[in-house]
């Protein structure tokens, strides 16, 4: 069960209202507007027609929707009711093909589709962008649909109404018990202040997974892999920024678990992957590993690869396949790990995996031609 509170006070929507005249009194800078060769800033993957670029997300800015990404108008054009009737189709081709695309790659089990339009309606851009979100059954949010938030919203509403009645009601006999854990100024009978659990249950904290970016988010990692019980001795671990990518997960501002990506020629090593004991069997290990794999995806790697020598249920949960420590260290010679491993005399000890991902090329090849 996941519970979600939403407090509007006027703060997101003023942020929005800043952020549109921002990007209104400089559209120089619009983000969203495609370069000369149809691109969108970063190095992301991306699909485009005559008219519409898709961009997916980079890790960092996806806010935790993996593989997610947007549409947009090579032409500028502030919404969706904007659009002409030639932007519209090709935006509706457009769309089919990023969803051969993701279920070629990564079979998602459902979509969320929409448009955000003005700061009331969340958008902040003057620039249409049609966010393509691939969903699971194994989301903390499964089932959750665009009408779920508003209507969460306004029952909430409705909640705070009926207990400031009861705070109102009872104010003259002095039996409204306030609780810090309502929302501010909203009373609490007392039977529902005996429900509050003294501790909250993981999937009602909030999750924030983050890129590691100096020597400090190196420290956290070293830590989080030394509490996982994966090295017995700091001084054997191995991270660097130099050619590899790592990520840290924050539960509630503070790390929880961490995955790193050694980058090669076209191939990934996966290593690293740590969870606090505490906070297993909850999900968080596989949004690590989805942010590591969608990095992956985006640096058009064909192959990603890793070692585990008692986890291998975990890893063929997400495709994985056992390889020999022979290919894999031919394939990434230079990362680190291997080479740890080739000057630690463990390297043909432990079990390799491989995963081999769908090529873009391929992938465009194949949506062009239907």
């Amino acid at each position: 069960m996941m519970d979600v509170t939403v407090r509007l006070d006027g703060t997101l929507l003023g942020k929005r209202q800043q952020e549109w005249a921002q990007h209104l009194a400089n559209p120089a800078q619009n983000p969203l507007v495609p370069d000369a060769d149809g691109r969108l800033s970063g190095d992301g993957f991306t699909l485009q027609n005559e008219l519409c670029v898709y961009s997916q997300l980079q890790p960092q800015y996806a806010e935790g929707l993996f593989y997610s990404g947007i549409i947009v108008t090579k032409r500028p054009c502030a919404t969706v009711f904007d659009l002409t009737l030639a932007e519209a189709t090709a935006t509706h081709e457009l769309l089919a093909e990023v969803k051969a695309h993701l279920d070629a790659t990564v079979q998602p089990d459902g979509y969320t589709v929409g448009w955000n339009v003005n700061p009331a309606g969340g958008q902040h851009i003057q620039h249409v962008h049609l966010h393509v979100i691939p969903r699971w059954n194994t989301d903390a949010a499964a089932g959750v649909g665009l009408r779920w938030f508003f209507r969460q919203v306004a029952s909430q509403a409705e909640e705070q109404e009926r207990r400031q009645g009861l705070a109102n009601a009872s104010a003259s006999a002095n039996l409204a018990p306030i609780s810090e854990s309502a929302p501010e100024g909203v009373p609490m009978t007392a039977t529902e202040l005996t429900t509050i659990p003294a501790v909250l249950p993981l999937t009602q904290q909030h999750i924030k997974l983050r890129q590691a970016t100096n020597l400090d988010d190196l420290e956290v990692v070293r830590d989080l892999i030394l509490a996982a019980d994966l090295s017995q001795h700091r001084a054997d671990i191995t991270v660097t920024l130099e050619g590899s990518t790592y990520w840290i997960a924050d539960l509630n501002g503070v790390p929880g678990g961490c995955i790193g990506l050694e980058h090669g020629q076209g191939v990934s090593l996966i290593r690293s992957t740590a969870v606090l004991p505490d906070s297993r069997s909850q999900g968080l290990g596989r949004a690590l590993v989805r942010s590591a794999l969608t990095q992956a995806s985006l640096r058009g790697d064909h192959t990603v690869y890793l070692f585990s020598q008692e986890a291998g249920d975990y890893w063929q949960r997400f495709g994985f396949v056992p390889t020999s420590g022979d290919e894999l260290s031919a394939a990434l010679s230079n990362a680190p790990q291997v080479q740890s491993g080739l000057s630690r005399g463990w390297l043909h000890e432990e079990q390799a995996w491989k995963l081999e991902l769908v090529q873009q090329e391929s992938v465009q090849q194949e949506s062009a031609g239907q």
